[in-house]
């Protein structure tokens, strides 16, 4: 019989639950940040190559009978469909995709780009803090002696080195550089206040050193570096491009069907800035508590160094409250109320919070659009590549998302608390995919709006399905494993989930964005179709009956889920993954996981 896993902490008396006791999953925040950064900067290359080189897609859909200027979005896509070998013809000779090196050497000046960035931040933040070495301070060598002790507490193999801020009065410290070269600046007021509060001293450093051990600082550093490239070199380019459309468009008879383009690229590129600026800060909020908890586990006195002055509550009523909470969004560092009560009980870093969900949701959709763009126009839209486009994203959402749900299902499992709604968690992933969708042209094709925007109802129906399964399949393996680690069991259950969302990711790519743009189902021609291949006859192509229109939706919507490559996989692993949960499995009582999630000493995992 299953034992409820709150009721082992309950009589055990855990004060708090180890924040360890699963992945944080902030480094895949990190890397869905860097993968929607690639596939935006590629897709920006594609369109600056294309402008440069004879590529004239106009008069190729000409060839093929499509006029975008007077044709709707659902006409192109039948024409295109229809006429594909003309289009193709016509776009081999008149309208080639740019060769591959150009997106290769595109991804080794990022790559390049980035690296140096990436290791000339220290030496500039140094030279901009006008910093000198600890030991030009540190005379009798007693701060380096308390690193050094310190720096042993937190498991590092050596003391990272040292240097000193004399400009900055405040009592604090930070880290830059990389994991393997990491350099702590001490702020000169932290060094004053060495021996008048040696609790805050001693806090701070081990905050930071926490920081070192859970791997913060390389990644941090790479995505600045990569996001700085990126706004650098890209969307120069890109606002280039903008402006050679609208000079080349503008007053032709093309510019009706140019400038939903055009708005729409701006669009992303602004919704980026702001969904890079706020994911980033959400993950190095969560990243700042993580560091709070390992050094008070080290011996951080958490009266000493948590003691600054709370700021008072914003007066004025919800609208003002609002306000407050919306600021605190772009801020890289948690509120102290925040961060004090997250010593006493972490639930800040279990929940499931509205805002990564839609930004998870909303970049996911982006990459996926722009990878699809991608490998289109180099004619690679075979099944296996339309699958590949979509695991990328769906792993990602996976990850990010379904790391938050399981977190969620133990702290609810061993504090007896409920769990976050996975209804609400799927509203909100939804909304972000949708509206990613959105601005990112999916529905839309050359017009301004989509023929059928309801039918984005069904992405954010489809997220809460993906948010409600693995939620359920996370409570039944949090009561039924006895194992030590929840991790593998996890990672088996995001796993199955990513197969199932890729194939969403692929109906969606090819005929539920279609749809919104006003391509409709022949069901008569499909009805007939089907029949006379069956039958060997045939038919007087009889006008089609609400029973056919049924049947030929069931059919193309099992064809398209039942065709990607993987797809047999994945449906078994939606059966497969709770079913294993709900075999019996004799062991210790309580589970050796539910032991395991006591606080204990180490780096918090990434």
């Amino acid at each position: 019989m299953a034992v409820h896993p709150g009721e082992h902490v309950a009589a055990g008396g855990a004060a708090r639950v180890d924040e360890r006791a699963l992945g944080a999953g902030t480094t895949l925040r990190f890397a869905l940040l860097v993968a929607l950064l690639l596939a935006s900067s590629s897709l920006i290359l594609l369109y600056v190559a294309l402008a440069l080189s004879p590529y004239d897609g106009f008069v190729c859909s000409l060839a093929a009978g499509v006029d975008p200027v007077t044709d709707p979005a659902a006409n192109v896509m039948a024409k295109r469909a229809l006429q594909w070998e003309a289009y193709q013809s016509c776009s081999e000779r008149a309208a080639a995709p740019p060769s591959g090196w150009w997106l290769l050497g595109w991804w080794a000046l990022l790559a390049l780009g980035t690296v140096a960035l990436f290791r000339a931040l220290p030496a500039w933040k140094a030279r901009r803090s006008r910093v000198v070495p600890l030991a030009a301070v540190d005379r009798d060598g007693e701060i380096g002696r308390t690193l050094a002790e310190l720096s042993a507490t937190a498991g590092l193999a050596r003391p990272p080195r040292a240097v000193v801020d004399l400009a900055a009065d405040s009592a604090g410290a930070v880290v830059f550089g990389r994991t393997g070269r990491p350099t702590v600046c001490l702020h000169g007021g932290l060094v004053a206040a060495r021996t008048t509060d040696p609790g805050r001293f001693r806090a701070v450093l081990l905050h930071e050193l926490a920081h070192i051990a859970n791997r913060d600082v390389t990644v941090t550093y790479l995505t600045v570096a990569l996001w700085r490239v990126y706004a650098a070199v890209a969307v120069p380019l890109f606002l280039l491009w903008c402006a050679w459309k609208v000079h080349t468009a503008y007053g032709s008879q093309a510019w009706s069907a140019e400038a939903p383009i055009v708005t729409r690229g701006l669009l992303v590129t602004g919704l980026l800035a702001v969904l890079v600026h706020l994911a980033r800060s959400d993950v190095l909020r969560s990243r700042e508590v993580y560091a709070d908890l390992a050094a008070v586990r080290w011996g951080a006195d958490p009266a000493a160094g948590w003691s600054t002055a709370a700021a008072p509550a914003p007066a004025g009523g919800r609208g003002r409250r609002a306000r407050h909470a919306f600021v605190a969004l772009w801020h890289l560092h948690p509120g102290w109320d925040v961060r004090r009560a997250a010593l006493a009980d972490p639930a800040v870093l279990f929940g499931v919070r509205a805002l990564p969900l839609a930004l998870t949701g909303a970049a996911a959709a982006i990459i996926h659009t722009h990878i699809t763009y991608a490998i289109t126009q180099y004619y690679l839209l075979t099944v296996w590549m339309q699958h590949a486009a979509a695991l990328v994203p769906a792993a990602l959402v996976a990850g990010v998302v379904g790391t938050a749900l399981w977190r969620a299902a133990v702290y609810a499992a061993l504090t007896g608390q409920p769990a976050p709604s996975s209804v609400r968690a799927g509203l909100w992933l939804g909304l972000g995919l949708a509206g990613g969708s959105a601005v990112a042209g999916q529905g839309t094709v050359n017009e301004w709006l989509p023929a059928r925007p309801w039918v984005f109802a069904l992405v954010v129906a489809a997220a809460m399905a993906f948010t409600w399964w693995l939620t359920q399949c996370a409570h039944l393996w949090v009561v039924a494993w006895r194992g030590r680690s929840l991790r593998g069991v996890a990672l088996l259950n995001l796993a199955a989930a990513a197969l199932a969302l890729s194939l969403w990711f692929v109906w969606w790519q090819n005929f539920g964005a279609a749809y919104a743009a006003g391509w409709s189902f022949d069901a008569a021609a499909l009805r007939d179709h089907q029949l006379t291949f069956y039958a060997g006859k045939e038919l007087d192509h009889p006008p089609a009956s609400p029973v056919d229109r049924a049947y030929v939706l069931l059919m193309t919507v099992g064809t398209a889920v039942t065709s990607p490559p993987l797809a047999l996989l994945a449906l078994a692993g939606l059966w497969v993954t709770p079913l294993l949960a709900w075999l019996p499995r004799p062991g210790a009582d309580p589970p050796r996981w539910v032991r395991a999630a006591a606080p204990a000493d180490g780096p918090a995992p990434g």
